[in-house]
């Protein structure tokens, strides 16, 4: 029983999601009944931060410190992908520029008809690891170099903010390994 002029605090707490997040609020809404068939119900909104989508692509290869990729050598790539935004991303697309480079069939993703790397969902926070091979070429020699680039962008994330202009999560890393002197 509450008595007349006698004030109740109750105390909840919540943890705003992404769909919060892909909304641009989250509403709360609480309702006391009192004996006697009395109610009462108040509502609170509360703005969320602003869609993230932020990507971070990161590749490396397994030519380390001073060595260097001979004419011929096959180099092993790997492109992290991480959803560093605050929002799950969908058919994020990985493309590596190295032409002759061939993406490995791995773990939570797939590789598409154009030999693309594809991962069908990636959570906030989660990375993906793709596997890339490449077989050194005399271009790559004469170049002095492999320089290796990767990109990732997934589908477009309706922006409550701005209904008009949707975000999309976009990334690139690259590493330059260097080759024999032709010396």
């Amino acid at each position: 029983n509450v008595a007349p002029g006698q004030t109740i605090t109750a105390t909840a707490t919540y943890t705003i999601t992404s769909e919060d997040i892909q909304r641009g609020s989250f509403t709360n809404t609480v309702t006391a009944e009192f004996s006697g068939g009395k109610t009462f119900e108040n509502t609170d909104t509360v703005t969320t931060e602003d869609v993230d989508t932020a990507l971070s692509v990161v590749k490396t290869s397994n030519i380390e410190g001073d060595a260097t990729a001979g004419l011929g050598d096959t180099t092993f790539y790997t492109i992290a992908v991480t959803n560093e935004g605050n929002v799950p991303y969908t058919n994020v697309v990985v493309t590596d520029l190295l032409e002759n480079a061939t993406d490995q069939v791995g773990r939570n993703y797939a590789i598409n008809e154009n030999g693309q790397a594809v991962i069908p969902t990636l959570a906030v926070g989660q990375t993906v690891e793709i596997s890339v091979i490449y077989t050194v070429t005399s271009d790559d020699i004469l170049a002095g170099s492999v320089l290796n680039t990767a990109t990732a962008k997934g589908d477009s994330i309706p922006n409550p903010d701005d209904p008009e202009n949707p975000k999309t999560p976009e990334g690139e890393g690259e590493v330059e390994d260097p080759t024999e002197d032709l010396n």
